[in-house]
């Protein structure tokens, strides 16, 4: 099965491409007409997630800290749903490699504008695994270009969500030793250690050679040492590789052919990955993030990279910038998980801090959420729909609803 998280990102991205500028027009006092039947769609979808959050308030992790910005029409407010648990990240994590790269850049061990081979970025590549983010980001490179620098590896990483990126980043410049210190800086004691690739993960979930894992004989040392040796069979040996990629190719052709059979699919990736995914909680995945924008972690120079990196939706869309002066983004998509994760500074303005992350969520449930965006739409109404933290309203009487973190200056 393919990850739909590019269906998803690019239904986010007709989202914000029509929210950005209505936001750049209230700002200047200029209103811009609203489609009523478009405006109905977008309540409809976000009272769904509501009440799915109501019926499960143990798979839903809300972290939301605002003080408001009256200019925009935004109160003030707060709201915590079993913010501190760890929750699987999908790509969310993304966001945790790039600090560890920042942190290298700041201490000076790491140079961004440093060459480094496509081809060796490439050789993390799975096909089916990214919806086909690492090459929309190929797409953007140059014909003829044989190397890239680090810095373009990082913005495939974040802009585009390629799975190779970071892998990549992890195996060939940053290593692993360094995340503990990371972690010791930010503060953070629910983030998963990286113990390997997503290239690895998706091996070991499911390959040619083994076809679906077993989840119930795993161990971690078992698993570990089957990410090892799957990774250097995909990355050393040809044959291997072409086999590997022709079986996905094969399951990816002959998905829908047989729904029943696509859905014990799903259930058995959900399963996996909601075990054996990097995990983390939301009040500390904000705190990874907020790290760019605010605080001592890093340097102003590298803060200043992190930044750039997590600011993409200034590409996608330059009315943004007239809103906000920082518009940090990551969300994440697989089977059964949905994360998003978000810093927002309002120009002249208080930050909104916002992590929202769903697991175990009922295949035609979450198959409707990757193609439509819906959940994402909640989150977007905090900030572009100018309802902060009172977008959770609703959930009030949910469990665990009742703590009230204070969001930075």
């Amino acid at each position: 099965m393919t990850n739909n998280h590019i269906i998803r990102l690019t239904v986010f991205i007709m989202v914000v491409l029509m929210l950005a500028p209505l936001s750049a027009q209230e700002a200047t006092d200029e209103p811009a007409p609203v489609d009523p039947a478009q405006a109905e769609d977008i309540i409809a979808a976000t009272q769904q997630v509501i009440a799915y959050i109501q019926s499960n308030p143990d798979d839903v992790a809300i972290y939301c800290a605002f003080d408001g910005a009256p200019e925009f029409g935004v109160p003030a407010g707060n709201y915590t749903q079993n913010a501190d648990e760890p929750f699987p990240l999908a790509s969310a994590y993304k966001t945790v490699i790039l600090a560890e790269l920042t942190r290298q850049i700041d201490a000076g061990t790491v140079d961004p504008t440093t060459e480094v081979p496509l081809d060796g970025v490439n050789t993390y590549w799975l096909i089916g695994t990214d919806g086909g983010a690492h090459n929309l980001w190929l797409a953007t490179i140059e014909d003829g270009r044989t190397t890239v620098t680090i810095e373009e590896v990082a913005f495939a990483m974040m802009r585009y969500s390629s799975n190779a990126a970071p892998d990549y980043l992890l195996e060939e410049v940053l290593g692993y030793d360094g995340f503990p210190v990371l972690f010791e800086q930010l503060g953070v004691d629910s983030v998963s250690l990286p113990t390997g690739t997503f290239l690895s993960l998706f091996l070991a979930e499911d390959n040619h050679e083994t076809g679906p894992v077993d989840t119930a004989s795993l161990t971690p040392e078992t698993l570990a040492a089957e990410r090892a040796r799957l990774q250097d069979l995909y990355l050393t040996d040809t044959e291997w590789r072409t086999a590997e990629l022709n079986y996905i190719t094969e399951r990816i052709g002959n998905a829908g052919t047989d729904i029943e059979a696509d859905f014990d699919v799903f259930a058995q990736q959900s399963a996996f990955f909601l075990e054996y995914s990097p995990q983390g909680s939301a009040a500390d995945m904000v705190a990874v993030m907020r790290a760019a924008y605010a605080g001592e972690t890093f340097g102003a120079e590298a803060q200043a990279f992190m930044q750039q990196q997590l600011n993409w939706l200034f590409d996608v869309n330059p009315a943004n910038a007239q809103v906000y002066d920082g518009l940090g983004s990551k969300g994440g998509s697989l089977a059964g998980i949905s994360t998003g994760v978000w810093y927002v500074q309002f120009a002249e303005g208080p930050n909104l801090e916002l992590a929202v992350f769903y697991r175990d969520v009922p295949t035609g449930l979450w198959a409707s959420w990757a193609v439509t965006g819906s959940n994402q739409v909640l989150e977007l109404r905090t900030f572009a729909f100018g309802e902060g933290c009172t977008t959770f309203d609703p959930l009030i009487d949910a469990p665990e609803s009742t703590e009230t973190p204070a969001a930075d200056d």
